[in-house]
């Protein structure tokens, strides 16, 4: 069965991958953005980023089944379904920007003025605050074409539930699909699609759009609550002799209630979601009127977990200037260049705020060069983790890596090095005696 062209505008990390997976599931797809030099290097089956399977995906069809173009006249007349995935940025107030859709939707409704067709689908798949759609976008739409929802366009909203390094795998085999409907037309049209681009039979919610707009700025949110409390108990395990966070969290996670997931005590929440999300739903409730008291304590005990890590390096440091401090991680998860919110960038302010002269070593396969577009000559780089312990003497291990624990195995090093271990990744393995491996809470001992 040939399948309908789709257009996609905006492509960006989440943008591309997402009309890469049209392309690739049998939708000739067109990706719509401003800037030309990604155009070009997408059209020539390029990837101009990171993620993962990306680069593979777009050799086979970028310039082929995805085209890529900046101009607005041929979305609207050459597909009748057009998704907009453009980037809605945090406001000083934590909620999200409209400006960028609002200008995408303006361009397109501008076209569509214009064109006898008869009717065109605009499918929004950016996070937006609550209300945007209905009270914004689709007033901007009648306005320009003319038209009234339903009758002459239609309106959806299928937000994406995709992690970064993990996109492609979000998009072709998500938990659930969310998706909100002007009418029941539109619903049917975007379940048909993700239908078809999903490898497995993910959990599909048809909700009317208001409904759809709140659904996705609450999972993170209650992502982070999960989070903060997992990290409550450790906080709580480090004042309290022979308890360990991990035994409790493993066994309360099996209840069916909790489960395991995203329910390991640690480091703070960071990344370029969850900790903007929680303040966009902390902002939703303070505009309802409603107690923000849950998610400022989030948030306050998110600061305490950085804090706390930033007191335990500075306690290892302080009988000695001239210590040489090495931290293993700076992007905000494994296998990623993002370092938005990182817990690696948030230790490294710190340090360099408390002494500029500090000497600094970091390592990060995929996030080293956005850190030396920042903090150029101010510290040091490594080319492995292994690299980075051998020329320090104390090192905080941010990121779980299971390339660098193995290579640990064999690692001898000829004078004591101090492992601050912040996942408790290293408490079960044989190492050489001048590794001193402790946590980053206030007990050093593994229980």
């Amino acid at each position: 069965m040939t399948k309908n062209k789709l257009s996609l505008v905006g492509l960006g990390k989440l943008g591309l991958p997402l009309a890469s997976v049209f392309a690739s599931n049998g939708y000739p797809t067109l990706g719509i953005d401003i800037n030309e030099d990604l155009i070009d290097l997408v059209n020539n089956g390029k990837s101009p980023f990171y993620e993962n399977g990306l680069t593979e995906m777009l050799a086979k069809v970028g310039g082929k089944e995805l085209e890529c173009t900046s101009d607005y006249y041929r979305p609207i007349n050459e597909t009748d379904i057009t998704y907009i995935l453009t980037n809605t940025p945090s406001q000083p107030d934590g909620s999200f920007s409209n400006k960028h859709i609002l200008s995408v939707l303006k361009s397109l409704s501008s076209e569509l003025k214009k064109s006898s067709k008869k009717y065109h689908l605009f499918v929004i798949s950016s996070t937006v605050m609550p209300g945007s759609i209905l009270n914004y976008f689709v007033p901007l739409v009648e306005e320009t074409t003319g038209r009234k929802l339903n009758e002459g366009f239609g309106v959806g909203y299928c937000p994406d539930f995709v992690a970064i390094g993990e996109v492609i795998k979000g998009f072709t085999n998500p938990e659930l699909v969310v998706i909100g409907q002007s009418d029941l037309s539109v619903g049917e049209s975007i379940s048909e699609i993700h239908h078809n681009i999903t490898k497995n039979k993910p959990s599909m919610h048809r909700m009317t759009i208001a409904s759809a707009e709140i659904a996705k700025v609450s999972l993170n949110a209650y992502i982070t609550m999960k989070i903060t409390f997992a990290n409550s108990l450790a906080n709580i395990c480090s004042k309290t002799p022979l308890s360990n966070v991990d035994h409790i969290t493993n066994a309360i996670g099996q209840d069916r209630r909790i489960s395991p997931y995203y329910f390991k005590g640690g480091m703070s929440y960071g990344g370029t979601c969850f900790p903007r999300d929680t303040f966009a739903f902390n902002h939703l409730n303070k505009s309802l009127g409603l107690s923000t008291d849950l998610f400022d304590s989030i948030d306050s005990i998110n600061k305490f977990q950085d804090q706390s890590l930033f007191e335990k390096v500075l306690s290892e440091i302080s009988d000695s200037k001239t210590k040489k401090i090495g931290i293993l991680g700076m992007a905000f998860k494994p296998s990623t260049p993002v370092i938005e919110q990182s817990v690696g960038v948030k230790l490294l302010e710190k340090l360099l705020a408390h002494n500029p002269a500090l000497d600094i070593r970091i390592s990060d396969f995929y996030a080293t060069e956005n850190i030396k577009n920042i903090y150029g000559d101010k510290i040091n780089y490594s080319s492995s983790h292994l690299d980075c312990v051998n020329n320090s003497d104390i090192v905080i291990f941010i990121n779980d890596e299971n390339d660098f624990i193995y290579d640990l195995k064999s690692f001898t090093p000829d004078r004591k090095i101090t492992i601050i271990d912040c996942w408790r990744s290293l408490d079960k393995i044989d190492l050489d005696d001048n590794l001193r491996i402790m946590s980053n809470f206030d007990s050093n001992q593994y229980v």
